[in-house]
């Protein structure tokens, strides 16, 4: 790569950082919270073969994912209570709100589809298109359950964090309902595998829901 890509892509790594740290600094409950969803998404795209540019994409995707919660009130994010209707539709704008972020940034800007459609669901439940099964691009599909697992495994103001074995029968409830049924049983071989070893030995894997204030992200 000569000076002026790696100066560009210098650059684009601190812009992400940067978005990434906003969200962050308004929501402190979520530190590093993208950094591990990426960690899980990279793996699982290699694990499926997606191409180098793809897995790239869905990096970069997973890093972004909540930049819409900078449009979402402070006192929703950091809720203990249970969430009503007027803060589930605040926290249901931010995919199309981070979304719309994204695409206003020229490099970003193929990363748009997976963070608008990361919270569809598979059996068309999800949001904010309804999308069902295969309609849901791949990559969202697996930034949904990376996103998924870790928000689970994390502790957040309203709910202590799950184990590892409880997040992934959370994810294995939901195979079929909310997560591609295929990707989650790739995951869990993936996170059985540990990590950080898990985006090398993932490509040697063959091929009720979880509870809204479980997988809250």
């Amino acid at each position: 790569m000569d000076d002026a890509g790696t100066y560009a892509r210098h650059n684009g790594l601190s812009a992400i950082y940067a978005l990434v740290s906003t969200v962050e600094a308004k929501d402190p409950y979520t530190y590093g919270h993208s950094r591990k969803v990426n960690t899980y998404a990279v793996a699982l795209a290699e694990t499926i073969g997606l191409s180098p540019d793809d897995v790239s994409r869905v990096s970069t995707a997973a890093l972004l994912h909540d930049i819409g919660k900078i449009g979402v009130p402070d006192k929703v994010l950091s809720k203990k209570e249970k969430l009503d209707e007027q803060d589930w539709a605040a926290i249901k704008s931010h995919p199309r709100l981070g979304a719309t972020i994204v695409g206003n940034i020229p490099n970003f800007a193929p990363c748009v589809s997976t963070i608008l459609h990361h919270h569809e669901r598979w059996d068309g439940s999800g949001y904010p298109d309804g999308l069902k099964g295969e309609e849901i691009p791949i990559e969202a599909r697996i930034l949904g359950i990376a996103d998924s697992f870790e928000a689970m495994s994390s502790a957040r103001p309203y709910r202590p964090a799950l184990s590892q074995e409880e997040a992934v029968e959370e994810l294995r409830r939901g195979a079929g309902i909310e997560f591609d049924p295929h990707l989650v049983e790739l995951f869990v071989g993936i996170v059985q595998a540990g990590f950080p070893e898990a985006a090398r030995v993932g490509k040697s894997l063959s091929g009720e829901p979880p509870g809204s204030e479980l997988n809250r992200t």
